[in-house]
């Protein structure tokens, strides 16, 4: 006597009722992976994604195996956005991720990817050194730039995550069944540190950002000139002045800290430059920056300013002279 299972009932019932198909032929109209109805002519159960079709090889069948302990939480959705086919690799190289696309750190993060995430930091600092060198906005740059992160992540974000998966399980390729997937669970899945993984990357770029790349490849603040000042603050605010006219002077120290300096004041000539005048100052240690008075030169020309503090330019800036 051969005994069914309550699906395997269902389905006998319902097949004598529709018309005497057999057991098998009713079974093919549903997924065996999830049970969900199956479309006419599908390729692909439109509830989990997996492949209604036999896969290619006994291996091939392994390796999905794999990839679902590797996945862990949601395997589902990873299936449904691949779209296996029958060798086991996505018929999909392009799918959407909302989650990559809104919080894309967080969610390379939370899957472990923390090889994109280095890439991606990395990618920030290059950028960041190139957008100094060029006196790029950039604020508005980094906006555009955390724009098509997302973008990019969202689109590809599954077939890296799949990439990857696959690079995990052909490493273990040797071990025993057991073995092998306590290792893939451990490996994949999701994790909670990895956002704060993400967090802390994202603070670390920062401070390199900052204190490592801007002092090296920026350019020196530039001074403000101006018509008047009151309370640490130009007013009227210009670069353009009249001979022998009062300019009102701020400038900040690179190090944020005062001490001695020097002035030294170009004047253009043709195709190049030469010192009009210098002269030494000093501020307090604890000034960040200081404003003077001067009297703009008498002769007409654009003349440039550069403060200069252990024989490196802390700061400069131009100005120009004329009727």
């Amino acid at each position: 006597m051969q005994f069914f299972g309550t699906k395997e009932w269902e389905l006998f019932i319902t097949g004598n009722v529709r018309g005497g198909l057999s057991l098998d032929e009713e079974k093919n109209n549903y997924c065996e992976k999830c049970g969900n109805g199956l479309t006419e002519g599908a390729e692909f159960c439109e509830n989990c994604g997996a492949n209604v079709n036999k896969y290619e090889t006994e291996d091939t069948e392994k390796f999905i195996h794999s990839l679902e302990d590797y996945i862990g939480k949601n395997p589902d959705y990873y299936f449904k956005k691949w779209k296996l086919g029958s060798d086991g690799h996505p018929s999909k190289k392009i799918s959407w991720n909302w989650v990559a696309f809104f919080f894309p750190y967080f969610w390379a993060g939370y899957r472990k990817m923390y090889s994109t995430l280095l890439l991606i930091y990395g990618l920030f600092l290059g950028l960041d050194i190139i957008m100094l060198l060029t006196n790029t906005d950039s604020l508005q740059m980094n906006t555009n730039i955390g724009l098509v992160v997302g973008v990019v992540l969202a689109l590809n974000g599954n077939q890296l995550y799949f990439d990857k998966a696959k690079k995990q399980i052909i490493n273990r390729e040797e071990m025993d069944s057991e073995t092998k997937k306590e290792e893939l669970q451990k490996a994949g899945g999701t994790s909670k540190l990895g956002i704060l993984y993400s967090v802390l990357l994202f603070i670390l770029y920062l401070l390199i950002s900052v204190f490592i790349v801007d002092p090296i490849f920026g350019n020196p603040e530039e001074i403000e000139f101006g018509k008047d000042s009151s309370d640490g603050y130009i007013e009227e605010t210009t670069d353009q002045f009249e001979p022998a006219e009062e300019m009102h002077v701020h400038f900040n120290f690179a190090d944020g800290e005062g001490g001695a300096y020097e002035i030294v004041l170009e004047k253009e000539e043709d195709d190049s430059t030469y010192v009009y005048d210098e002269w030494e100052d000093e501020a307090p240690a604890d000034w960040p920056g200081a404003i003077e008075v001067w009297n703009v030169p008498a002769e007409e020309g654009n003349y440039t300013v550069k403060v200069i503090e252990d024989d490196e330019i802390s700061t400069q800036g131009t100005f120009t002279v004329e009727e």
